[in-house]
């Protein structure tokens, strides 16, 4: 964990020094979170979306006008359950305002879990946005999981999607 903190921060700095422009802000808004285990032949199951808010801070290093690096820090509550989720999203603007996005996200467990599982994991997630007025901005993104959230001896694989749709301002 201390590696993967100290990258990202060497990462930031070395942005920081490439961005032509520097936002701060703050997001918000609605998550879902989508459960599915699966495991050899007869192991399928797909649980249903359990729903919650997202609140969090965000930088935002404009690299040129089209193309926009923006990491966040965001606490996420679903079902009584807490995260905490780092999604790093490489943005490019196809036209002004509007604008798509992806790239990794890592959330962390903050509650007690079994042994069985990991409490971080890494999704790729991707989404659009737009960019309304006034520093005022929406938009919206699906992060898939792609290790296994479970680390026992079993033949079992389970995984937690997030689609996150907020409103956020940048300053």
């Amino acid at each position: 964990m201390k590696n993967i903190i100290l990258i990202s921060i060497s990462f930031l700095l070395g942005l920081s020094t490439m961005a032509q422009d520097l936002n701060f802000g703050l997001s918000a808004g609605y998550i879902s979170g989508d459960g599915k285990i699966s495991g050899g032949d007869t192991i399928n199951f797909d649980q249903d979306a359990e729903t919650g808010f997202y609140a969090g801070v965000l930088v935002e290093f404009e690299l040129t006008k089209r193309f926009r690096v923006q990491p966040e820090v965001l606490y996420v509550n679903i079902d009584d359950s807490n995260f905490l989720q780092i999604p790093l999203m490489v943005k490019l603007y196809p036209i002004p305002k509007l604008y798509i996005q992806a790239g990794p996200q890592f959330t962390y467990t903050l509650e007690e879990i079994f042994d069985d599982f990991t409490k971080l994991n890494l999704g790729i997630g991707a989404g659009a946005g737009f960019d309304i007025a006034f520093g005022f901005y929406v938009n919206a993104r699906y992060t898939f999981q792609v290790n296994n959230y479970y680390t026992g001896p079993a033949d079992i694989k389970s995984q937690i999607n997030f689609l996150n749709a907020g409103i956020g301002f940048k300053f």
